[in-house]
């Protein structure tokens, strides 16, 4: 058994929908930020899930759960379609189930529905809405009505600051709240991004980075990244090996084992993912291969045995990537 929602999750990080046989296609949608009336809040872009029922599942997930079990894709097919009858059961029984990282599965008059948990971008927080010191000493109407009036010159500030008035102050705020917000926004990418230029050892992935469109989604295998957080477990590539790997190589006869963290159809798609690792602190590397057929792998570290290959192996499928594995296998 295993967790269909998770695997799921992991296949949503590099592609823009999957399909799960006997419940329909999930598709990921992404959400402009926001003004939220309830909370009185400006919401940061997020992203959440659709459920597309009765249409037509891909091979996505069958062939993503043959790679992590190890199994056939018989006995993976297999294996999801229990995993989904005890899930629909569930939901026929109490109601709803949960689909962890996704939502809650629901059955209405023989349809299914997705109720989907909010995701948000670049692990930004909701900003609340400030009041400006002039505003909140601003008198309400309520309070202009029923307050007795001392005087002329209490007549003259009532006057003052009438409706039109007070509209414009508002419309003022609201200007400049939107500004702040950007401004927070932009701040924030350039802080964040700053940090992965100057901290190249740093190895932690979020989750959005790697959600972005690839060249070919077609061509992309199934590459699952999992979010940690920087603790003295991650994996530093650049102490590792003081000189950085060509990016294309040969096969090594005195350090012949690599980890293999993703694959890809062609060299140039390969070559392209590898890239993007150096940038976020990975040295990854592509092996090179003439076979016209054969898949074009990009690995992490050399080792003269798969013994010491063994050593990293948990730590690259828990940073990395969860399907990674040893190559060449013997």
């Amino acid at each position: 058994m295993f967790n269909l929602g998770q695997y799921v999750y992991q296949l949503l990080l590099t592609h823009q929908e999957v399909g799960v046989p006997g419940i329909g296609i999930l598709k990921k949608e992404r959400l402009a930020a926001r003004f939220d009336e309830s909370s009185n809040s400006f919401l940061p872009p997020s992203y959440s899930y659709k459920l597309l029922v009765h249409a037509p599942t891909d091979q996505l997930l069958v062939d993503y759960v043959s790679k992590i079990q190890q199994v056939s894709i018989e006995e993976a097919s297999n294996a999801i379609d229990t995993v989904v009858e005890q899930l629909l059961s569930t939901v026929t029984e109490q109601g709803e189930a949960t689909l962890d990282k996704i939502g809650y599965l629901r059955e209405d008059q023989g349809n299914y529905q997705l109720i989907s948990f909010d995701q948000q971008f670049w692990g930004l927080q909701p900003v609340a809405e400030r009041i400006t010191p002039e505003a909140s000493t601003m008198p309400s109407k309520i309070d202009m009505d029923e307050a007795p009036i001392q005087d002329n010159a209490a007549e003259a500030v009532v006057a003052a600051e009438g409706p039109e008035e007070v509209g414009r102050t508002r419309s003022t705020w609201w200007i400049w709240a939107i500004a702040t917000l950007v401004l927070l926004t932009i701040a924030g990418f350039y802080a964040w991004n700053r940090q992965n230029k100057s901290q190249p050892k740093a190895n932690t992935i979020t989750a959005d980075t790697l959600a972005q469109p690839m060249a070919d989604k077609n061509a992309l295998d199934s590459v699952s990244i999992q979010a940690t957080g920087t603790d003295n477990t991650t994996i530093d590539t650049v102490a590792k090996q003081e000189k950085e790997e060509p990016l294309v190589r040969k096969a090594s006869k005195t350090l012949p084992y690599s980890i293999v963290v993703a694959s890809f159809k062609t060299m140039e798609l390969a070559i392209k993912q590898a890239e993007y690792f150096r940038t976020i602190g990975i040295n990854a590397f592509v092996l090179e291969s003439n076979m016209p057929n054969n898949r074009k792998k990009i690995c992490y570290g050399s080792y003269p045995t798969k013994e010491d290959a063994q050593k990293d192996l948990e730590k690259v499928r828990k940073e990395i990537d969860l399907g990674a594995y040893i190559y060449p296998e013997r």
